[in-house]
């Protein structure tokens, strides 16, 4: 594997601790209710994390496939995250993204797991493809490459565990 794309399943690592932090330091008992009835659970926000976790995936293989080789070349990535973890700036999910709240806590977190290593093992499978032209529109962030959406990804998981941490609070 090329260090490009370790790098990148680097920052879904970090950001994945970063969520089950958060999610640990909130009761069990409490992951399941919404803290204020216009906020999200501890579990519809797994929820949401994981439907876009499977959108993305299916994003990545589709887009993915049949892109030309890197050939040696490293693309550079250039991506604020801070735009994205900014909490100060309300983002609603809408449409597909939105968590039904049917699913508990527990469930999610498990299903979290499993969806996260379809897209590490999606991503892993391009390695050797250049995705630094591969665009994708983002409704808030305008035209990311396909490497910039896996940066997205892992801000959006570190603004939902901050997230998680006002639940606490």
């Amino acid at each position: 594997m090329n260090a490009h794309t370790e790098k990148l399943l680097d920052h879904l690592a970090k950001s994945r601790n970063i969520l089950h932090t958060a999610v640990d330091a909130v009761p069990s008992e409490l992951r399941d209710q919404r803290p204020r009835p216009d906020s999200w659970s501890v579990a519809e926000i797994l929820e949401h994390l994981n439907i876009v976790d499977t959108r993305f995936t299916a994003l990545w293989r589709m887009k993915s496939a049949g892109t030309p080789a890197l050939n040696g070349r490293v693309p550079e990535i250039t991506f604020d995250p801070e735009r994205v973890r900014d909490r100060t700036k309300k983002a609603e999910a809408t449409g597909p993204i939105r968590p039904t709240g049917a699913v508990e806590a527990a469930t999610a977190r498990t299903t979290l797991e499993v969806t996260r290593q379809h897209l590490k093992d999606a991503i892993a499978e391009a390695d050797a493809r250049d995705l630094s032209r591969v665009l994708h529109p983002h409704p808030l962030f305008g035209e990311l490459n396909l490497y910039q959406w896996v940066l997205f990804l892992a801000s959006h998981e570190e603004r939902h565990a901050a997230q998680i941490r006002e639940i606490v609070s």
